[in-house]
């Protein structure tokens, strides 16, 4: 991730994804911490965005053209009004509700992102796979609070067979496509798990 700005009040901003970019970035999505935004440009000249809090679950919603980018906007529970403060030279966020915001300033309602191309595709693969593995990591603590159940390993690696190591919550690992989720110690229940949840983020 490469630094976007500091905002005042909120800390450093980093751009995790560019999703929509002519000159500068129209429509992207950046981490502050451990929290994720997608940030919409609404004057680049005079540097007016709006900012919504979302999850990995919303993104890939977004990627996958299932989430109408108004209702991102509009039911989420965090929302930032990032203009440029022209005399002190930075930028400041000023914290809204979605119903005070103009319908002009929003999405048309039924508006999808459709932006298909190999980078797109690479980060939707990553979110996916990362939401896969924590799925994993929870549906195994539940199972292994059963005491016939034997404890789960998880490994995750690339398509060199080296390993990556474990996920941080938070934190988006650098997934390439031929990563893969290898569950030890319950063979069964390890191909049922990985099978159930492969097939839910589509990375079967």
């Amino acid at each position: 991730m490469r630094k976007w700005t500091t905002i005042s009040g909120l800390g450093d901003v980093y751009i995790e994804k560019e999703l929509i970019k002519l000159d500068y970035p129209l429509l992207f999505i950046v981490a502050i911490k451990n929290k994720r935004y997608m940030v919409c440009c609404l004057d680049d000249e005079d540097g007016l965005f709006l900012m919504a809090k979302v999850t990995y679950n919303k993104i890939l919603k977004i990627l996958t053209g299932s989430l109408d980018l108004r209702k991102v906007i509009t039911e989420t529970n965090e929302l930032f009004w990032v203009s440029y403060d022209f005399t002190e030279n930075e930028y400041v966020a000023e914290k809204v509700d979605p119903k005070f915001v103009d319908d002009e300033d929003l999405p048309d309602e039924g508006t999808f992102f459709t932006v298909h191309n190999s980078s797109i595709d690479e980060y939707r693969y990553t979110v996916a796979l990362y939401l896969c593995i924590e799925s994993i990591e929870r549906q195994r603590a539940k199972y292994e609070s059963d005491t016939f159940v034997s404890r789960m390993n998880i490994s995750i690696r690339n398509s060199e067979e080296k390993e990556i190591t474990t996920v941080s919550y938070g934190t988006l690992p650098d997934f390439k496509r031929g990563t893969d989720i290898k569950i030890s110690n319950n063979a069964w229940m390890a191909d049922r798990l990985r099978t159930e949840q492969m097939n839910r983020y589509m990375l079967a």
